[in-house]
C-alpha cells in the first residue's frame, strides 16, 4: 500500500528555541508580534528564513519526516543528494561526494552546488568515523564560495566535530544546526498520547 504524503508546510526551531501548540494540538506557526512569540514560545522558523546559510545541519527523532524535508528541497534546485545511509566505505563516499562530477565541476568553475547529505545517523553504523571523514575534505576545500552542505540527522548522533569543520571554514553565522519541529500530524500524535495519560 502506497504511503499518502500531505504537503504540510515545515518548521524548524534552533537548538536554543522553543515551540508550542494551540489548544487543538496544532503546532504555533512563526509570529511577526514578537509579544505572541515570546507569550507562546514559538521560535520556529519556515526553511525559507533559514536557507541563505550556507551550511544547515537538520536534527530530529526518528520518523518526524527528516528525509521528507530533505526531498523537499532537493526537488526545488539542482542538487547533488547522497543518502548516507548506504554508505559503509570511506572510497565510495568519498567518490560520490567531493570526486563527483557534479562537486569537481563546482570546484573547476565557480557557480552554486547544493550538497544534501541524508542519513547521517544511519551511516555511523557501518562507517563510523564518517564525521571525520567530512570534515578532513571540508578543511582541504580552497574555497567555499557557492557551496551549499545540508545534513540530516538524528538529534542525538549528530557529532559536533563536523560543525565546528564547518564553522572553521565558513564562520559562525554561516553555519546553523536545527531541530525539525513536529508537523500536524506529529503533533497530534503528541496531543493524544499526553492526553490518554490524564
Amino acid at each position: 500500500m502506497d504511503r499518502k504524503v500531505y504537503n504540510w508546510e515545515r518548521y524548524c526551531v534552533s537548538r536554543e528555541g522553543a515551540f508550542s501548540f494551540d489548544y487543538d494540538g496544532f503546532l504555533l506557526p512563526p509570529s511577526d508580534d514578537t509579544r505572541w512569540r515570546n507569550t507562546q514560545r514559538t521560535g520556529v522558523l519556515k526553511f525559507e528564513d533559514i536557507a541563505p546559510k550556507p551550511c544547515l545541519v537538520l536534527l530530529g527523532e526518528p520518523g518526524i519526516g527528516k528525509t521528507f524535508a530533505v526531498s523537499a528541497q532537493v526537488a526545488r534546485r539542482s542538487a547533488l543528494h547522497l543518502n548516507l545511509g548506504s554508505y559503509g566505505a570511506e572510497q565510495r563516499l568519498i567518490d560520490d561526494s567531493f570526486g563527483s562530477a557534479p562537486f569537481k565541476a563546482w570546484a573547476a568553475g565557480g557557480g552554486e552546488l547544493h550538497v544534501f547529505l541524508d542519513s547521517f545517523d544511519e551511516c555511523l553504523l557501518r562507517l563510523d568515523n564518517v564525521a571525520a571523514l567530512i570534515a578532513h575534505e571540508v578543511r582541504r576545500l580552497k574555497s567555499t564560495r557557492g557551496l551549499f552542505f545540508r545534513i540530516a540527522s538524528r538529534t542525538a548522533e549528530w557529532r559536533t566535530a563536523l560543525e565546528i569543520a564547518f564553522r572553521q571554514k565558513w564562520g559562525d553565522d554561516q553555519v546553523g544546526a536545527y531541530e525539525l519541529a513536529p508537523s500536524v500530524s506529529d503533533a497530534f500524535t503528541m496531543f493524544n498520547h499526553v492526553g490518554a495519560k490524564i
